[in-house]
Protein backbone atom coordinates (compact mmCIF):
# COMPACT_ATOMS: atom_id res chain seq x y z
CA UNK A 1 0.00 0.00 0.00
CA UNK A 2 1.57 3.74 -0.83
CA UNK A 3 0.19 6.98 -0.88
CA UNK A 4 1.77 9.91 -2.13
CA UNK A 5 1.73 13.84 -2.75
CA UNK A 6 3.91 15.98 -5.07
CA UNK A 7 4.19 19.62 -5.78
CA UNK A 8 6.49 21.21 -8.45
CA UNK A 9 7.14 24.27 -10.53
CA UNK A 10 5.11 26.07 -11.84
CA UNK A 11 2.28 25.09 -10.42
CA UNK A 12 2.62 21.27 -10.49
CA UNK A 13 1.14 18.48 -8.43
CA UNK A 14 -0.07 15.01 -8.43
CA UNK A 15 -1.32 12.55 -5.91
CA UNK A 16 -1.70 8.80 -6.14
CA UNK A 17 -2.67 6.04 -3.78
CA UNK A 18 -2.21 2.15 -4.20
CA UNK A 19 -3.76 -0.52 -2.57
CA UNK A 20 -2.96 -4.59 -2.34
CA UNK A 21 -5.14 -6.58 -1.07
CA UNK A 22 -6.25 -10.87 -1.49
CA UNK A 23 -5.67 -14.59 -0.17
CA UNK A 24 -3.49 -17.17 -0.95
CA UNK A 25 -5.71 -18.29 -3.79
CA UNK A 26 -6.90 -14.59 -5.10
CA UNK A 27 -4.34 -11.38 -5.15
CA UNK A 28 -5.81 -7.89 -6.44
CA UNK A 29 -4.43 -4.49 -6.88
CA UNK A 30 -6.16 -0.75 -7.72
CA UNK A 31 -4.48 2.11 -7.67
CA UNK A 32 -5.18 6.17 -9.05
CA UNK A 33 -3.54 8.91 -9.85
CA UNK A 34 -4.01 12.68 -10.90
CA UNK A 35 -1.79 15.53 -11.76
CA UNK A 36 -2.06 18.77 -12.77
CA UNK A 37 0.30 22.06 -13.93
CA UNK A 38 0.01 25.37 -15.39
CA UNK A 39 3.75 25.22 -16.89
CA UNK A 40 3.98 28.62 -17.78
CA UNK A 41 7.46 28.41 -17.39
CA UNK A 42 9.83 31.43 -18.47
CA UNK A 43 12.43 31.02 -21.67
CA UNK A 44 14.15 33.48 -23.91
CA UNK A 45 13.74 34.54 -27.24
CA UNK A 46 17.32 35.97 -29.31
CA UNK A 47 16.78 38.86 -31.74
CA UNK A 48 20.12 39.59 -33.47
CA UNK A 49 21.98 40.24 -30.03
CA UNK A 50 18.91 41.08 -27.94
CA UNK A 51 16.91 38.61 -25.91
CA UNK A 52 13.84 38.86 -24.72
CA UNK A 53 12.27 36.76 -21.00
CA UNK A 54 8.92 35.48 -21.91
CA UNK A 55 6.41 32.95 -20.39
CA UNK A 56 4.69 30.15 -22.19
CA UNK A 57 1.09 30.47 -22.86
CA UNK A 58 -1.10 27.77 -23.52
CA UNK A 59 0.12 24.67 -21.75
CA UNK A 60 -2.45 24.07 -19.08
CA UNK A 61 -3.18 20.31 -17.96
CA UNK A 62 -4.55 17.94 -15.87
CA UNK A 63 -5.09 14.03 -16.36
CA UNK A 64 -6.59 11.02 -14.40
CA UNK A 65 -6.15 7.47 -14.42
CA UNK A 66 -6.87 4.51 -12.49
CA UNK A 67 -5.55 0.33 -12.85
CA UNK A 68 -6.54 -2.40 -11.16
CA UNK A 69 -4.80 -6.36 -11.83
CA UNK A 70 -6.37 -9.34 -10.10
CA UNK A 71 -4.62 -13.18 -10.15
CA UNK A 72 -6.78 -16.23 -9.45
CA UNK A 73 -4.59 -19.26 -9.02
CA UNK A 74 -7.39 -22.03 -9.75
CA UNK A 75 -5.11 -24.72 -9.42
CA UNK A 76 -1.50 -25.55 -8.64
CA UNK A 77 -1.40 -25.81 -12.33
CA UNK A 78 -3.63 -22.88 -14.10
CA UNK A 79 -3.72 -19.23 -12.98
CA UNK A 80 -6.11 -16.26 -14.30
CA UNK A 81 -4.79 -12.88 -14.56
CA UNK A 82 -7.21 -10.14 -15.34
CA UNK A 83 -6.34 -6.31 -15.77
CA UNK A 84 -8.64 -2.93 -16.27
CA UNK A 85 -7.07 0.53 -16.72
CA UNK A 86 -8.99 3.74 -17.60
CA UNK A 87 -7.26 7.64 -18.26
CA UNK A 88 -8.62 10.96 -19.03
CA UNK A 89 -6.79 13.93 -19.88
CA UNK A 90 -6.62 17.45 -21.31
CA UNK A 91 -3.48 19.53 -22.16
CA UNK A 92 -3.25 22.86 -23.86
CA UNK A 93 -0.78 22.68 -26.68
CA UNK A 94 2.02 26.08 -27.08
CA UNK A 95 2.61 27.41 -30.13
CA UNK A 96 5.68 27.71 -31.54
CA UNK A 97 7.48 30.83 -31.12
CA UNK A 98 7.61 33.78 -32.33
CA UNK A 99 9.29 37.50 -31.63
CA UNK A 100 6.92 39.02 -29.26
CA UNK A 101 4.28 36.60 -29.37
CA UNK A 102 3.55 33.02 -28.33
CA UNK A 103 -0.17 32.97 -28.54
CA UNK A 104 -2.11 29.98 -29.23
CA UNK A 105 -5.40 28.52 -29.19
CA UNK A 106 -4.74 24.69 -29.57
CA UNK A 107 -5.66 21.86 -26.89
CA UNK A 108 -6.28 17.95 -27.02
CA UNK A 109 -8.33 16.15 -25.12
CA UNK A 110 -7.55 12.03 -24.53
CA UNK A 111 -9.93 9.45 -23.12
CA UNK A 112 -8.67 5.36 -22.57
CA UNK A 113 -9.86 2.15 -21.83
CA UNK A 114 -8.43 -1.27 -21.77
CA UNK A 115 -9.20 -4.35 -20.51
CA UNK A 116 -7.73 -7.98 -20.29
CA UNK A 117 -8.11 -11.55 -19.41
CA UNK A 118 -5.79 -13.90 -19.78
CA UNK A 119 -5.23 -17.84 -18.82
CA UNK A 120 -1.66 -19.76 -18.15
CA UNK A 121 -1.48 -23.30 -17.83
CA UNK A 122 0.84 -26.32 -17.16
CA UNK A 123 -0.33 -28.86 -18.92
CA UNK A 124 2.59 -31.70 -18.32
CA UNK A 125 6.11 -30.63 -17.30
CA UNK A 126 6.90 -30.16 -20.71
CA UNK A 127 4.01 -28.14 -21.85
CA UNK A 128 2.56 -24.76 -21.01
CA UNK A 129 0.04 -22.41 -22.58
CA UNK A 130 -0.95 -19.07 -22.60
CA UNK A 131 -3.90 -17.13 -23.67
CA UNK A 132 -4.81 -13.66 -23.43
CA UNK A 133 -7.85 -11.77 -24.94
CA UNK A 134 -7.34 -7.51 -24.71
CA UNK A 135 -10.03 -5.05 -25.79
CA UNK A 136 -8.91 -1.13 -25.96
CA UNK A 137 -10.78 2.25 -26.64
CA UNK A 138 -8.44 5.58 -27.11
CA UNK A 139 -10.02 8.71 -28.37
CA UNK A 140 -8.69 12.06 -29.36
CA UNK A 141 -10.40 15.54 -29.59
CA UNK A 142 -7.94 18.27 -31.27
CA UNK A 143 -9.47 21.73 -31.34
CA UNK A 144 -7.71 24.22 -32.89
CA UNK A 145 -9.24 27.91 -32.32
CA UNK A 146 -7.50 29.72 -34.91
CA UNK A 147 -6.98 27.30 -38.25
CA UNK A 148 -4.19 27.92 -40.29
CA UNK A 149 -2.54 26.26 -43.64
CA UNK A 150 -5.68 23.69 -43.22
CA UNK A 151 -5.35 22.83 -39.84
CA UNK A 152 -8.39 22.09 -38.20
CA UNK A 153 -10.23 20.75 -35.27
CA UNK A 154 -10.30 16.97 -35.60
CA UNK A 155 -11.79 13.73 -33.96
CA UNK A 156 -10.53 10.41 -33.64
CA UNK A 157 -11.81 7.40 -32.05
CA UNK A 158 -10.05 3.86 -32.21
CA UNK A 159 -10.57 0.44 -31.30
CA UNK A 160 -8.48 -2.95 -31.16
CA UNK A 161 -9.87 -6.50 -30.23
CA UNK A 162 -6.67 -8.31 -29.44
CA UNK A 163 -6.33 -12.44 -28.80
CA UNK A 164 -3.04 -14.21 -28.52
CA UNK A 165 -2.09 -17.84 -27.87
CA UNK A 166 0.38 -19.44 -27.28
CA UNK A 167 2.34 -22.96 -26.78
CA UNK A 168 5.64 -23.68 -24.75
CA UNK A 169 7.68 -26.99 -25.26
CA UNK A 170 10.74 -28.07 -23.66
CA UNK A 171 11.34 -31.34 -24.56
CA UNK A 172 14.91 -31.88 -23.67
CA UNK A 173 16.74 -29.85 -20.80
CA UNK A 174 18.04 -26.65 -22.71
CA UNK A 175 15.82 -26.94 -25.59
CA UNK A 176 12.82 -24.50 -25.76
CA UNK A 177 10.21 -24.64 -28.48
CA UNK A 178 7.57 -22.17 -28.65
CA UNK A 179 4.63 -21.42 -31.11
CA UNK A 180 2.35 -18.24 -31.19
CA UNK A 181 -0.38 -16.69 -32.94
CA UNK A 182 -2.48 -13.05 -32.58
CA UNK A 183 -5.69 -11.74 -33.97
CA UNK A 184 -5.79 -7.88 -34.20
CA UNK A 185 -9.00 -6.12 -35.18
CA UNK A 186 -8.75 -2.48 -35.39
CA UNK A 187 -10.85 0.15 -36.54
CA UNK A 188 -11.05 3.99 -36.20
CA UNK A 189 -13.87 6.77 -36.33
CA UNK A 190 -12.80 9.84 -37.69
CA UNK A 191 -13.94 13.19 -38.64
CA UNK A 192 -11.78 13.51 -42.00
CA UNK A 193 -13.97 12.94 -45.26
CA UNK A 194 -11.42 11.30 -47.01
CA UNK A 195 -11.53 8.41 -44.57
CA UNK A 196 -13.87 8.10 -41.97
CA UNK A 197 -14.05 4.88 -40.79
CA UNK A 198 -11.00 2.94 -41.68
CA UNK A 199 -10.17 -0.72 -40.33
CA UNK A 200 -7.55 -3.24 -40.46
CA UNK A 201 -7.57 -7.22 -39.93
CA UNK A 202 -3.86 -8.82 -38.41
CA UNK A 203 -2.92 -12.52 -38.04
CA UNK A 204 0.65 -13.14 -36.86
CA UNK A 205 2.29 -16.70 -36.58
CA UNK A 206 5.67 -17.05 -35.00
CA UNK A 207 7.30 -20.31 -34.71
CA UNK A 208 10.89 -20.26 -31.74
CA UNK A 209 13.24 -22.24 -31.11
CA UNK A 210 16.34 -21.62 -28.45
CA UNK A 211 18.81 -24.12 -27.16
CA UNK A 212 21.24 -22.93 -24.19
CA UNK A 213 23.95 -24.82 -23.30
CA UNK A 214 27.42 -24.30 -20.94
CA UNK A 215 28.89 -22.37 -23.23
CA UNK A 216 26.39 -20.25 -24.97
CA UNK A 217 22.74 -19.40 -26.43
CA UNK A 218 21.37 -20.01 -30.00
CA UNK A 219 17.84 -19.04 -30.66
CA UNK A 220 15.52 -18.55 -34.03
CA UNK A 221 12.41 -17.43 -34.95
CA UNK A 222 10.20 -16.83 -37.91
CA UNK A 223 7.53 -14.57 -37.92
CA UNK A 224 4.78 -14.77 -40.60
CA UNK A 225 2.84 -11.17 -41.04
CA UNK A 226 -0.39 -11.33 -42.62
CA UNK A 227 -1.63 -7.89 -42.35
CA UNK A 228 -4.63 -6.68 -44.62
CA UNK A 229 -2.83 -7.49 -48.20
CA UNK A 230 0.76 -7.39 -46.65
CA UNK A 231 1.57 -10.69 -46.35
CA UNK A 232 5.69 -11.43 -45.23
CA UNK A 233 8.08 -13.72 -43.98
CA UNK A 234 10.64 -12.20 -41.19
CA UNK A 235 13.62 -14.38 -39.52
CA UNK A 236 15.93 -13.93 -37.31
CA UNK A 237 19.04 -15.66 -35.68
CA UNK A 238 21.12 -15.06 -32.66
CA UNK A 239 24.38 -16.45 -31.24
CA UNK A 240 26.06 -15.80 -27.91
CA UNK A 241 29.24 -17.76 -26.65
CA UNK A 242 30.47 -18.06 -22.92
CA UNK A 243 34.04 -19.20 -23.58
CA UNK A 244 34.80 -17.72 -20.42
CA UNK A 245 31.41 -18.11 -17.94
CA UNK A 246 30.14 -14.56 -17.01
CA UNK A 247 34.22 -12.84 -17.60
CA UNK A 248 33.20 -12.73 -21.41
CA UNK A 249 30.61 -13.45 -23.83
CA UNK A 250 30.23 -12.95 -27.30
CA UNK A 251 26.77 -12.13 -29.33
CA UNK A 252 25.91 -11.96 -33.31
CA UNK A 253 22.84 -11.99 -34.72
CA UNK A 254 20.99 -11.04 -37.91
CA UNK A 255 17.34 -10.47 -38.85
CA UNK A 256 15.08 -8.88 -41.25
CA UNK A 257 12.05 -6.69 -39.87
CA UNK A 258 8.47 -5.56 -41.42
CA UNK A 259 6.35 -2.78 -39.89
CA UNK A 260 3.41 -1.76 -41.19
CA UNK A 261 2.43 2.14 -40.71
CA UNK A 262 0.54 2.16 -37.40
CA UNK A 263 -3.27 3.45 -37.69
CA UNK A 264 -1.95 6.68 -36.67
CA UNK A 265 0.01 7.43 -38.76
CA UNK A 266 -2.18 6.44 -41.81
CA UNK A 267 -4.93 7.98 -40.86
CA UNK A 268 -4.77 10.85 -38.28
CA UNK A 269 -5.01 14.80 -40.49
CA UNK A 270 -1.09 15.34 -41.03
CA UNK A 271 0.77 15.81 -44.61
CA UNK A 272 1.79 13.31 -47.27
CA UNK A 273 0.97 10.23 -45.10
CA UNK A 274 -2.18 8.53 -47.16
CA UNK A 275 -0.34 6.18 -49.12
CA UNK A 276 2.26 5.23 -46.59
CA UNK A 277 4.37 1.91 -47.46
CA UNK A 278 5.59 -0.51 -45.22
CA UNK A 279 9.39 -0.61 -43.75
CA UNK A 280 11.42 -3.41 -45.03
CA UNK A 281 14.99 -3.67 -42.72
CA UNK A 282 17.80 -5.63 -42.46
CA UNK A 283 20.50 -5.78 -39.29
CA UNK A 284 23.51 -6.61 -38.44
CA UNK A 285 24.87 -6.65 -34.89
CA UNK A 286 27.77 -8.21 -33.36
CA UNK A 287 28.78 -7.42 -29.22
CA UNK A 288 30.95 -8.14 -26.68
CA UNK A 289 30.83 -8.13 -23.09
CA UNK A 290 32.58 -8.16 -19.83
CA UNK A 291 32.64 -8.74 -16.11
CA UNK A 292 35.33 -7.69 -14.11
CA UNK A 293 35.18 -8.09 -10.09
CA UNK A 294 37.60 -6.66 -7.23
CA UNK A 295 37.14 -7.14 -3.72
CA UNK A 296 35.16 -3.98 -3.18
CA UNK A 297 33.96 -3.40 -7.09
CA UNK A 298 31.85 -4.85 -9.94
CA UNK A 299 32.10 -3.72 -13.20
CA UNK A 300 29.97 -4.92 -16.49
CA UNK A 301 30.94 -3.20 -19.74
CA UNK A 302 29.46 -3.92 -22.98
CA UNK A 303 29.92 -2.85 -26.54
CA UNK A 304 28.02 -3.37 -29.69
CA UNK A 305 28.32 -2.60 -33.29
CA UNK A 306 25.23 -2.87 -36.12
CA UNK A 307 24.47 -1.92 -39.57
CA UNK A 308 20.95 -1.88 -41.11
CA UNK A 309 19.42 -1.41 -44.35
CA UNK A 310 15.66 0.60 -44.34
CA UNK A 311 13.67 0.42 -47.55
CA UNK A 312 10.46 2.82 -47.14
CA UNK A 313 11.97 3.80 -43.96
CA UNK A 314 8.76 5.77 -42.33
CA UNK A 315 9.93 9.49 -41.28
CA UNK A 316 8.10 11.77 -38.77
CA UNK A 317 8.39 15.46 -39.01
CA UNK A 318 6.36 17.68 -36.68
CA UNK A 319 4.69 20.30 -37.63
CA UNK A 320 3.13 21.39 -34.05
CA UNK A 321 2.80 19.33 -30.74
CA UNK A 322 -0.34 17.44 -32.59
CA UNK A 323 0.13 17.07 -36.57
CA UNK A 324 3.07 15.88 -38.03
CA UNK A 325 4.03 15.11 -41.32
CA UNK A 326 4.74 11.37 -42.50
CA UNK A 327 6.09 10.26 -45.48
CA UNK A 328 8.68 7.27 -47.31
CA UNK A 329 12.19 7.50 -47.69
CA UNK A 330 13.29 5.23 -50.61
CA UNK A 331 16.68 3.77 -48.65
CA UNK A 332 18.40 4.20 -45.38
CA UNK A 333 21.55 3.16 -44.42
CA UNK A 334 22.28 2.51 -40.68
CA UNK A 335 25.57 2.36 -38.67
CA UNK A 336 26.75 2.81 -35.01
CA UNK A 337 27.89 1.96 -32.03
CA UNK A 338 26.77 1.30 -28.55
CA UNK A 339 28.63 1.48 -25.17
CA UNK A 340 27.36 0.45 -21.72
CA UNK A 341 29.28 0.84 -18.19
CA UNK A 342 27.33 -0.15 -14.77
CA UNK A 343 29.58 -0.57 -11.89
CA UNK A 344 29.05 -0.87 -8.12
CA UNK A 345 31.06 0.35 -5.18
CA UNK A 346 31.42 -0.37 -1.83
CA UNK A 347 33.09 2.54 -0.56
CA UNK A 348 33.13 1.71 3.28
CA UNK A 349 30.50 -0.33 5.44
CA UNK A 350 27.08 0.97 4.44
CA UNK A 351 28.28 3.20 1.54
CA UNK A 352 27.60 2.44 -1.70
CA UNK A 353 28.74 3.92 -5.36
CA UNK A 354 26.50 2.65 -8.80
CA UNK A 355 27.17 4.28 -11.70
CA UNK A 356 25.70 3.65 -15.19
CA UNK A 357 26.97 5.04 -18.25
CA UNK A 358 25.90 4.88 -21.92
CA UNK A 359 26.55 6.34 -24.86
CA UNK A 360 25.43 5.47 -28.48
CA UNK A 361 26.81 6.63 -32.25
CA UNK A 362 24.19 6.69 -34.81
CA UNK A 363 24.68 7.51 -38.79
CA UNK A 364 21.16 6.87 -40.52
CA UNK A 365 22.04 8.73 -43.91
CA UNK A 366 20.21 9.10 -46.96
CA UNK A 367 21.87 7.88 -50.28
CA UNK A 368 20.32 10.02 -52.52
CA UNK A 369 18.54 13.72 -51.79
CA UNK A 370 17.49 16.09 -54.53
CA UNK A 371 19.12 13.27 -57.36
CA UNK A 372 22.39 13.65 -55.36
CA UNK A 373 23.83 10.76 -53.86
CA UNK A 374 24.70 12.37 -50.68
CA UNK A 375 24.94 10.58 -46.91
CA UNK A 376 22.81 13.13 -45.12
CA UNK A 377 21.36 12.21 -41.27
CA UNK A 378 17.81 11.68 -41.52
CA UNK A 379 15.39 14.32 -39.67
CA UNK A 380 15.26 14.44 -36.31
CA UNK A 381 17.83 11.89 -35.36
CA UNK A 382 21.23 12.75 -33.22
CA UNK A 383 24.61 11.15 -34.46
CA UNK A 384 25.35 11.21 -31.07
CA UNK A 385 23.52 11.00 -27.35
CA UNK A 386 24.36 9.56 -24.25
CA UNK A 387 23.70 9.57 -20.69
CA UNK A 388 24.72 9.30 -17.33
CA UNK A 389 23.63 7.75 -13.82
CA UNK A 390 25.23 8.29 -9.97
CA UNK A 391 23.67 7.39 -7.18
CA UNK A 392 25.37 7.19 -3.43
CA UNK A 393 23.52 5.34 -0.98
CA UNK A 394 24.48 5.74 2.52
CA UNK A 395 22.65 5.26 6.14
CA UNK A 396 21.27 8.78 5.90
CA UNK A 397 19.97 9.30 2.10
CA UNK A 398 20.05 8.41 -0.97
CA UNK A 399 21.74 11.14 -3.33
CA UNK A 400 21.47 10.94 -7.40
CA UNK A 401 22.49 12.94 -10.57
CA UNK A 402 21.60 11.84 -13.55
CA UNK A 403 23.29 13.88 -17.30
CA UNK A 404 21.83 12.99 -20.45
CA UNK A 405 22.78 14.66 -23.66
CA UNK A 406 22.27 14.70 -27.29
CA UNK A 407 23.78 16.46 -30.40
CA UNK A 408 22.30 18.61 -32.83
CA UNK A 409 19.30 17.42 -34.72
CA UNK A 410 18.53 18.64 -38.56
CA UNK A 411 14.73 19.61 -39.28
CA UNK A 412 14.93 18.30 -42.76
CA UNK A 413 16.44 15.31 -44.50
CA UNK A 414 17.95 18.32 -46.60
CA UNK A 415 20.05 19.83 -44.20
CA UNK A 416 18.52 23.20 -45.63
CA UNK A 417 17.86 24.70 -42.48
CA UNK A 418 18.64 25.51 -39.33
CA UNK A 419 19.28 22.46 -37.09
CA UNK A 420 17.86 22.07 -33.41
CA UNK A 421 21.26 22.57 -31.49
CA UNK A 422 22.61 20.00 -29.35
CA UNK A 423 21.92 19.90 -25.14
CA UNK A 424 22.88 18.49 -22.22
CA UNK A 425 20.69 18.06 -19.17
CA UNK A 426 21.63 17.70 -15.39
CA UNK A 427 19.21 16.37 -13.03
CA UNK A 428 20.22 15.91 -9.08
CA UNK A 429 18.12 13.97 -6.42
CA UNK A 430 17.62 13.38 -2.67
CA UNK A 431 15.36 10.99 -0.88
CA UNK A 432 15.40 9.58 2.51
CA UNK A 433 13.22 6.52 4.08
CA UNK A 434 12.26 6.53 7.56
CA UNK A 435 10.12 3.78 9.70
CA UNK A 436 6.92 5.30 11.00
CA UNK A 437 5.79 3.65 14.42
CA UNK A 438 2.49 3.81 13.74
CA UNK A 439 0.13 0.81 14.62
CA UNK A 440 2.61 -1.70 12.80
CA UNK A 441 6.88 -1.42 12.15
CA UNK A 442 6.77 -1.35 8.77
CA UNK A 443 5.36 1.99 7.91
CA UNK A 444 7.49 3.60 5.88
CA UNK A 445 7.81 7.44 5.04
CA UNK A 446 9.69 8.56 1.96
CA UNK A 447 10.34 12.14 1.41
CA UNK A 448 12.67 13.23 -1.75
CA UNK A 449 13.50 16.19 -3.69
CA UNK A 450 14.23 16.35 -7.59
CA UNK A 451 16.03 19.57 -9.33
CA UNK A 452 15.82 18.77 -12.98
CA UNK A 453 17.76 20.95 -15.14
CA UNK A 454 20.08 22.64 -12.70
CA UNK A 455 21.96 24.22 -14.71
CA UNK A 456 19.06 26.08 -16.45
CA UNK A 457 20.19 24.98 -20.05
CA UNK A 458 18.17 26.60 -23.02
CA UNK A 459 17.37 23.50 -25.55
CA UNK A 460 14.50 22.14 -28.15
CA UNK A 461 13.47 18.75 -28.92
CA UNK A 462 11.35 20.16 -31.72
CA UNK A 463 12.70 23.42 -33.60
CA UNK A 464 10.97 26.63 -32.26
CA UNK A 465 9.55 24.83 -29.09
CA UNK A 466 11.68 25.70 -25.95
CA UNK A 467 11.53 23.28 -23.45
CA UNK A 468 11.75 24.23 -19.45
CA UNK A 469 14.59 25.30 -17.68
CA UNK A 470 15.62 24.88 -13.42
CA UNK A 471 12.58 23.24 -12.08
CA UNK A 472 12.25 21.52 -8.85
CA UNK A 473 9.84 18.98 -7.25
CA UNK A 474 9.03 17.44 -3.79
CA UNK A 475 7.28 14.19 -2.93
CA UNK A 476 6.20 13.04 0.16
CA UNK A 477 5.14 9.13 0.27
CA UNK A 478 3.58 6.62 3.00
CA UNK A 479 4.07 2.66 2.62
CA UNK A 480 1.96 0.35 4.68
Amino acid sequence: REASLSAGSWRQGAASLREHFGSDKLRANFGAAASSGRNDYPFWVDNGSDSHRQRRQGSDCWQWSTNGRACWQQSQHTQWQATVHASMGHRQLPGIVRLYTNDNDESLRDLSAMTSVGVESTILPQLKIKSIARWSLATQRYHNGQPSGGIQSERYIQREYYATAAILYQPTEGLTLDYSADFIHANMTTTLQRCPRPKRDSFLQSLAAKWEGRWGMMCSTLLNSNIDHEHRFSPMIALALRPLGNILRLRLSAKEMFRMPTMGELYRYHFGSDNLRPEKSEQLNVGIAAQLRGDRWTMNISADGFVNRVKEKIICIPYNMFVSRYFNQSEVHGRGVELAITSEWQLCEGHTLNCMASGTWQHAGLRKVLNQFRDFQIAYTPELTGSLALAWQNPWAQLSADVVGASKQWTTNEHNGEPVAGHMQVDLALSKVMPLRINRNDTRLRLSLQIKNILNQRYEVVAHYPMPGRQWRATVAVEW
